[in-house]
């Protein structure tokens, strides 16, 4: 059975765990390429364009096919092969953990009654912890 629709708290844990990192502004100030990559990363996160063209409303209307969350995979995919800094890689791995597994759900035929776990687990007070340690990292940093 395909999963319900994604409801109201479910959407908002999606576009709040983006939010928490929201408020870095990454620029120029890094030296080397992979520090920039990783400020690059931050603020495409945060700005919540890998989300861009999926309707959260009727997931049943997706398939793992379907062109904005084959994009928003990719991005994803991009995104996870951005090496963090050590000061914050594992918070980045725990940011980017949850999302992955709610974007390959999206895609997944019998995901019934598992996006709003997943869409809370994006929220889940460690996952906003790590969030906020990549946004002041990035704050200070980038």
């Amino acid at each position: 059975m395909r999963a319900t629709p994604l409801d109201a708290r479910a959407a908002t844990a999606v576009v709040l765990s983006l939010a928490v990192l929201g408020t870095a502004a990454c620029g120029s100030t890094q030296d080397s390429d992979e520090a920039a990559a990783f400020c690059t990363s931050v603020t495409s996160l945060a700005d919540g364009s890998l989300l861009e063209g999926l309707d959260l409303t009727t997931v049943e209307t997706l398939s793992a096919d379907d062109p904005a969350l084959v994009a928003a995979q990719d991005a994803l995919a991009e995104l996870e092969a951005v090496s963090a800094p050590p000061e914050v890689a594992d918070e980045w791995r725990t940011v980017l953990t949850p999302l992955a597994g709610f974007l390959d759900a999206l895609g997944a035929t019998g995901a019934d009654g598992t996006l709003d776990d997943l869409a809370d687990a994006l929220v889940a007070p460690e996952v906003v912890e790590a969030g906020t340690a990549v946004d002041a990292y990035a704050s200070e940093h980038c």
